[in-house]
């Protein structure tokens, strides 16, 4: 685990919550010959609820101990984490808001953005999720909610189940928006990077639609309601075998930007 030397953090403003922890705007200091010095004010602070003895917590730093050398663009920045009063924290970089807030209407639950504004937003976080899978890395947990926006610029976030290519253990998933997402290989541990892009491609459609796409069955019924060049460019992301799908999530993205013009 890593953590910066002689430095300590402030918390500012609570962002919200999940079933891992809660997440908090904060602010990071470093004690210089007695004095203090604010080094970032622009961070996110994530802390564990459970123990970092708990199961559940150490699956999140083996994760991270995975991902905390790989930088992109469009994947959200890890600057540090570790042990503080036996819980996980993990200091982040700082987003405006996730995907589902920058494109849907709270109260319709519509799409409140052009079609081809969301598919560039994919674009970039297939270019981030396809860096991960060059790194030997999976996602494992792509969903609305954990493609972030900063900057104007779509980063995949939140990488707690983040795993090697070649890891066959069943994914654990307590969360509904993960799970609403997932290929179906995952409940087998056959999860590759393919079944990031069927991830994306669902998160797409949800965002599309407003709603999560049914299971495999209901696809063709609730696809239906597209337009069929978007249509057709979102089927093969999600075929169920996953040989079938596009060769990588920026290829799949491309084609999917190119349907929306």
């Amino acid at each position: 685990m890593t953590q910066r030397p002689e430095t300590w953090y402030k918390h500012i403003n609570y962002l919200g919550c999940g079933s891992f922890g809660e997440v908090w705007q904060g602010e990071v200091w470093i004690r210089r010959i007695e004095k203090e010095e604010l080094v970032n004010d622009r961070l996110a602070l994530k802390f564990s609820y459970a123990t970092v003895e708990s199961y559940g917590v150490q699956q999140v730093i083996a994760a991270h101990d995975l991902i905390r050398d790989l930088q992109h663009p469009f994947l959200l920045g890890i600057h540090a984490y570790g042990n503080h009063g036996n819980k996980l924290w993990i200091d982040m970089e700082l987003a405006e808001c996730d995907l589902w807030v920058r494109c849907c209407d709270k109260m319709s639950q519509k799409l409140c953005c052009p079609p081809v504004k969301l598919a560039a937003h994919l674009r970039q976080a297939a270019e981030g999720l396809d860096f991960l899978h060059e790194n030997g890395v999976v996602h494992c947990g792509v969903n609305p909610w954990d493609i972030l926006v900063a900057d104007n610029a779509a980063k995949v976030a939140d990488f707690d189940l983040a795993r090697t290519a070649t890891d066959r253990s069943n994914a654990n998933v307590s969360s509904y928006r993960i799970a609403a997402c997932m290929a179906p290989e995952c409940d087998s541990g056959e999860i590759t990077r393919f079944s990031d892009q069927f991830a994306l491609a669902s998160t797409y459609a949800w965002l599309r639609l407003g709603r999560p796409l049914p299971r495999i069955e209901g696809h063709a019924q609730a696809l239906a309601r597209l337009p069929a060049t978007e249509r057709q460019a979102l089927v093969k992301a999600l075929a169920v075998d996953p040989q079938k799908r596009y060769r990588t999530c920026s290829e799949f993205a491309k084609i999917l930007e190119w349907s929306v013009q």
